[in-house]
């Protein structure tokens, strides 16, 4: 029998130790890190995945390539023809690349061009583009687009991070406020619960009136009536908030995780402005300004391409030959060369202004945006200076006001203060506690627009 309890209370032991690590108390960081599993993190991870594919997709511009072509005919049971052409070519740089090949015709039929001696012919040779695509052509501008968009692929994965870290940063501190406020409102109407009890007590002994033990009990109702509007505030925040808790399975994890928060306001408040007062503030590395000098490096590579239009075709083709038993021989070649050029170059001339109107269009704007985003840093900068001058201001209003509230009971408990002075001046302490915790709470979020605008994504406290 005892060891049936003691192999019961073994489990009953397990199960608390299970259910303690299942709700482990959950801070800031620990919530934050909780985002690797919400789906906007995923898209971002898409985004990270197409930027390396997309270079991977570039790259393929210069993959060699092998290719092959046959062609025979009989009749009346001869061969009128037959030839064979393969060859292997790798591009190298720009319009310019490097081949070799076998060529083999014969037959009764055969076209000259065509034929060869019976081994075939053997051939290794090089394409070079010396007018149109000497420095840049199509292949080469889109290997070096698909680097850009790379890049800015990765710019929207950070900006959706950002977004995300931004938005749970701002919904946890609304929450830690209606907490705080929640908090404050159990204290003050726990002031009130004491006062009724001791009010009754006075009056049963004949120190108060009975309109002292009724008023006291509407004050009491009133601190119940908004304990409730606190509670419904934060149960609100905290379902808002629990939308950003997703297990790695892809489900969303109860809201009562959040019960055991160890957070407080003030804590996660000091322990930003210790973070401020430590980050340099000279970097900038917002995904939105970022945006407009990848599109500029594209706009660039444009530019380049449509300026090779300028110039007249010139291919020149060159290839040895080998009679197939000897090896080749500088004697034995195949050349060939192309030349074309527009008389006028409208078209490519309009289209290299309209790229290039771009290109400075782009970068006005882009200027333009840089100057507004570090104005709007600046700005925060000046905002969380002031709010933090501010929130000295609200402690001390919170302190004094605490004060003349404790004056006020001892002449109330003398019998020299009346009821409605001593709530008049508990509620002005009601009111300073809360606008303290509403500019702690107002200056955190500042705060998190301040990390958010640097782009850094450096939320962790």
């Amino acid at each position: 029998m005892t060891s049936r309890i003691r192999n019961i209370t073994g489990i009953l032991v397990l199960s608390f130790n299970a259910l303690l690590a299942q709700t482990a108390p959950v801070s800031f960081n620990a919530f934050m890190a909780l985002l690797e599993n919400h789906p906007r993190n995923a898209v971002s991870q898409q985004w990270q995945q197409m930027a390396h594919s997309i270079l991977i997709s570039g790259r393929g511009q210069f993959d060699p390539v092998l290719s092959g072509e046959t062609e025979q005919k009989q009749w009346m049971q001869k061969t009128s023809y037959q030839w064979i052409r393969t060859e292997a070519k790798q591009n190298i740089f720009a319009g310019h690349s490097l081949k070799a090949g076998f060529d083999y015709g014969q037959g009764s039929f055969v076209n000259p061009e065509f034929q060869t001696p019976a081994l075939g012919i053997p051939y290794a040779g090089i394409e070079l583009a010396l007018g149109q695509g000497l420095i840049m052509d199509k292949r080469r501008a889109d290997y070096l687009k698909s680097k850009a968009y790379g890049n800015l692929y990765t710019l929207s994965a950070q900006q959706e991070k950002n977004e995300l870290l931004n938005s749970a940063s701002q919904t946890y501190v609304q929450w830690l406020n209606f907490k705080a406020q929640l908090d404050i409102m159990y204290y003050f109407n726990k002031l009130a619960q004491d006062r009724l009890s001791a009010l009754k007590h006075a009056q049963q002994t004949g120190e108060k009136s009975v309109m002292d033990t009724v008023e006291a009990s509407i004050y009491l109702q009133g601190r119940t009536l908004e304990v409730q509007d606190a509670q419904l505030a934060l149960n609100q925040i905290q379902n808002y908030l629990s939308t950003f808790i997703w297990s790695s399975t892809g489900l969303l994890i109860d809201s009562t995780l959040l019960a055991n928060n160890t957070d407080v306001l003030q804590g996660v408040l000091q322990q930003a402005m210790r973070i401020k007062s430590n980050v340099s503030t000279d970097s900038l590395n917002a995904p939105e300004i970022n945006r407009y000098a990848v599109k500029s490096k594209l706009l660039d590579i444009e530019l380049q391409y449509r300026k090779e239009f300028l110039k007249p075709t010139l291919n020149v083709r060159y290839n040895v030959l080998s009679s197939g038993i000897q090896a080749f021989n500088a004697q034995q070649l195949k050349w060939s060369a192309q030349l074309a050029f527009p008389l006028f170059f409208r078209t490519p001339l309009g289209e290299y202004r309209v790229v290039k109107s771009q290109l400075q269009q782009n970068i006005l704007e882009g200027t333009q945006k840089r100057a507004e985003w570090l104005a709007k840093i600046n700005a925060l900068d000046f905002k969380l200076k002031r709010m933090a001058n501010q929130i000295i201001t609200a402690q001390q209003a919170s302190t004094l006001s605490k004060t003349l509230l404790e004056a006020e009971q001892i002449k109330f408990q003398n019998g020299e203060g009346t009821l409605f002075l001593l709530n008049s001046r508990e509620n002005k302490w009601l009111e300073n506690q809360l606008k303290l915790t509403e500019l702690q709470a107002k200056w955190l979020q500042v705060y998190f627009e301040w990390v958010y605008a640097h782009g850094h994504l450096n939320y962790k406290l």
